[in-house]
């Protein structure tokens, strides 16, 4: 009771020491980096990086006033190496900052290094001509427009390494050895720049001079580049694609030495205040280069690949593939200027294309599997070309020879033509192949054995061949079946016949099942006793088979059959396969 009274009242006193540390508490209690992250959002200034800093520096001093022995009633706390952990702490926190602040200083500090090492540079290079005076007049000048922000920039970089060296936050990366040379290197530039300006009024004169001459001949130049280019240059009517693409690679290459000059010498008129004078038969020839080129380097890829087309042997014929690079073809001429569209070899191009394209369905159907060489024999008869298709290097450069388009309607026929024969022959094969397999089932007649042909199988065989006659005769009135008709002929009269005899032997069968009876027993066998007893034969079916049948005064078998038996056993016979 007495220690419970004892805790109770060290209570008061223990909360008082725990909210003295809570001001601390935001140290461990957030993160330096998310912190940091979240401040850099705002785009501080040095002030507000200095403040941060200021801030846990102040912290960290406050935190080293603490008291390192702290006595609550009787109970005396050791506060040394929360203290410590308190300092650490703080420095990471302030750390964080520092190296935030010294990445941004130093991103800036290496940014105008490099540009004052870029102009230093090109100010360095000895004027001797014109092109040199434009140079060191396009550096002066963007010393002059860098100025009011190099001298902005330049002291709050060496102020944030200052700060940096104040609070002891020391980075190995050896930027702050470098913000020494900062104000150095752009004194010597301004010194630089004054130098420029004093040699370039002092060469100006004689410079002037010889700009004039120079003008003066570079005008014969251009007019005597312009009169050569208007007689015999690229876009000049009648000159072939591939002469046309080698004259503009030459004047390409001496419109770029003129224009360099035009460059230079229209550059030296505006320093010296001169008249500039403008070419505008240059500029029209630049213009028409241009479009030229375009043209050219797309009828060079579209020349290149159809060359490649036509190498493919015929059996590793892509058309798929050729299809979408005439597409990509075709989308890149459609987004060329409209001034190239009337241009001759613009028009030679897409007729290219489009013939090639026009020509890829026949291809596609040229490759199909069902043409067979009387097919390629009618092509060749048609087009007066010859297809050496079973040749292994028979390639699409011998299918292009060809007059294909001349004759696009009838290639498509002919093609279209072997699609239809091939399904006719697929249908005929099916129409072969299951009549050479069926055969005819005997049911045995009371004690004489198998001798009657059963009802129903044989009704549906017969319904089988009225199905089979119909697909025969679509067949016989289509007007690709040429290669097939007597095969389709023929099959068309066995199926026929073979229905024929089997209606009169099921007929026939009928009629011997009821005279049978009749004649076999009751009275009139008794009054027949001659006929009775000798009415009787044997009908033979097959090799080694016999059936005994009555012997009436017509013929002795049902029909004549084809080659020998299926071996069935004795319970079936084949269907008779009646004389073509």
């Amino acid at each position: 009771m007495q220690l419970g009274s004892i805790v109770s009242s060290l209570k008061a006193p223990a909360a008082e020491t725990l909210q003295e540390l809570s001001r601390f508490s935001a140290l461990w209690n957030q993160d330096p980096e998310e912190q940091v992250r979240a401040f850099l959002q705002s785009e501080p200034s040095l002030t507000e990086f200095s403040s941060q800093i200021c801030f846990y520096s102040t912290l960290e001093e406050q935190i080293s006033e603490l008291p390192a022995l702290r006595l609550v009633g009787p109970i005396l706390f050791d506060s040394e190496q929360l203290k410590l952990s308190l300092a650490q702490e703080c420095r990471l926190w302030k750390r964080a900052f520092g190296a935030a602040l010294n990445r941004q200083a130093s991103a800036g500090m290496s940014d105008m290094l490099s540009f004052m090492d870029g102009l230093t540079k090109r100010l360095q290079r000895p004027i001797t001509d014109l092109e040199d005076v434009r140079g060191a007049m396009a550096a002066l000048r963007e010393v002059r427009e860098a100025e009011v922000r190099m001298d902005a920039s330049i002291g709050p970089v060496e102020e944030s390494f200052a700060l940096l060296q104040k609070h002891e936050l020391l980075f190995s990366d050896g930027n702050a050895e470098r913000v020494d040379g900062l104000a150095y290197g752009w004194k010597n530039l301004s010194a630089l720049v004054l130098q420029n300006q004093n040699t370039l009024v002092k060469i100006g004169p004689g410079m002037k001079a010889d700009l004039l001459a120079a003008a003066q001949s570079f005008q014969g130049c251009v007019q005597r580049f312009c009169a050569d280019y208007d007689r015999r240059g690229p876009g000049v009517d009648g000159v072939d694609p591939a002469e046309a693409n080698e004259r503009l690679q030459s004047f390409q290459a001496e419109f770029d030495q003129l224009w360099r000059k035009y460059t230079t010498y229209s550059g030296g008129e505006e320093l010296f205040g001169l008249t500039i004078n403008e070419y505008p038969e240059l500029q029209r020839i630049r213009r028409e280069l241009s479009l030229l080129s375009k043209l050219y380097s797309l009828h060079t890829a579209v020349t290149g690949s159809v060359a490649g087309y036509y190498d493919i042997l015929w059996a590793d014929l892509n058309i798929e593939k050729i299809n979408a690079e005439l597409q990509e073809f075709q989308n890149r001429i459609r987004k060329l200027p409209k001034a190239l569209k009337e241009w001759q070899a613009f028009k030679d191009l897409k007729k290219s294309i489009d013939d090639f394209t026009e020509t890829c369905p026949l291809l596609h159907l040229m490759a199909n599997k069902a043409m067979l060489r009387r097919h390629w024999t009618r092509l060749s008869d048609l087009t007066s070309h010859s297809f050496q298709v079973e040749s292994e290097s028979f390639c699409l450069r011998n299918i292009m020879e060809a007059p294909l388009l001349k004759h696009k309607e009838d290639v498509e026929d002919v093609c279209i033509g072997a699609m239809k024969e091939r399904d006719i022959e697929a249908k005929l094969k099916d129409v072969v192949a299951e009549w050479s397999a069926q055969t005819l089932s005997f049911a045995t007649f009371r004690t004489r054995g198998e001798l009657l042909l059963r009802g129903a199988e044989t009704a549906e065989k017969i319904s089988m061949m009225e199905d089979s006659l119909m697909v025969l005769t679509s067949l016989l009135s289509n007007r690709y079946n040429a290669p097939f008709k007597p095969s389709i002929q023929l099959w068309v009269q066995k199926l026929s016949n073979t229905s024929e005899i089997i209606e009169k032997w099921l007929s026939v069968q009928n009629l011997w099942i009821y005279l049978e009876a009749v004649f076999v027993g009751g009275d009139i066998a008794k009054q027949l006793p001659q006929i009775s007893g000798s009415g009787w034969t044997t009908v033979r079916y097959g090799r080694g088979s016999s059936r005994t049948s009555f012997r009436g005064r017509g013929p002795r078998s049902y029909g004549r059959m084809d080659g020998a038996y299926p071996v069935s056993g004795r319970r079936q016979a084949p269907i008779p396969h009646p004389n073509p």
